[in-house]
């Protein structure tokens, strides 16, 4: 997938790893879902994908974007959920939706829909075509440059390597393959050269939640237009 001209431009706006933005332009948002713009003390980030188990429900983002215990908020919306698990390794945190903003949550990637299950070496390769949503700088002023796409250069059980137009503040956003609906895994960082994105896989995100005690399933949609 071509890069954009005008990203060599962005390279020193840019830093390794992946950073949280500052929005300059607040949009209000009508529900919570993967793709979302999330505000923590950290700074701006996008939603990942949604899980659900034991009586809650939980959205996840990139393990920098978030700690324990801190409160995240999303205009339009206001503060809805709190951190409770963060690691670096995989980077990805866990917000838990407070009993009353569940009802806005919903499980489909703004714009292209999914994800549809889980992508792994076995059923997503080298080649594959990626979708992308979030509040990155600059691309989040409008819509349609929120949505972004790329290619999948490498994927194990661990992490994936993707040339895409991801830039800060779209950490913790979502990656699926764009054939299938599959996810693939957060927004990170990003390594060079500049179209270089490296993040958690979904499996290893899965794993993660199973050894620390959490009975949760990601949860998934159809594909939306966009996608077929």
């Amino acid at each position: 997938m071509p890069r954009a001209p005008f990203l060599a431009a962005l390279a020193l706006l840019l830093a390794l790893p992946l950073v949280p933005a500052h929005a300059v332009q607040p949009e209000a948002n009508s529900f919570l879902q993967p793709g979302t713009e999330v505000d923590t003390p950290a700074g701006q980030c996008s939603l990942n994908f949604v899980w659900v188990g034991g009586g809650a429900t939980y959205i996840c983002t990139a393990g920098h974007c978030i700690s324990v215990g801190q409160r995240a908020s999303t205009p339009g919306i206001g503060a809805w959920g709190t951190g409770v698990m963060d690691l670096s390794t995989p980077d990805f945190a866990l917000i838990k939706v407070d009993a009353a903003k569940v009802g806005l949550v919903r499980y489909d990637v703004q714009h292209w829909g999914g994800p549809t299950g889980v992508a792994t070496p076995s059923n997503t390769g080298a080649g594959a075509l990626l979708a992308e949503y979030g509040y990155g700088i600059v691309f989040s002023l409008a819509e349609p440059t929120r949505a972004k796409q790329g290619v999948l250069l490498s994927l194990d059980d661990d992490s994936f390597v993707a040339d895409t137009e991801a830039v800060n503040g779209d950490s913790g956003g979502p990656f699926i393959a764009k054939d299938t609906g599959r996810a693939v895994g957060v927004v990170s960082e990003f390594n060079l050269p500049l179209s270089t994105d490296i993040g958690p896989t979904v499996a290893s995100i899965n794993a993660a939640l199973a050894a620390h005690g959490y009975a949760v399933t990601l949860q998934t949609a159809p594909r939306s237009g966009a996608l077929v």
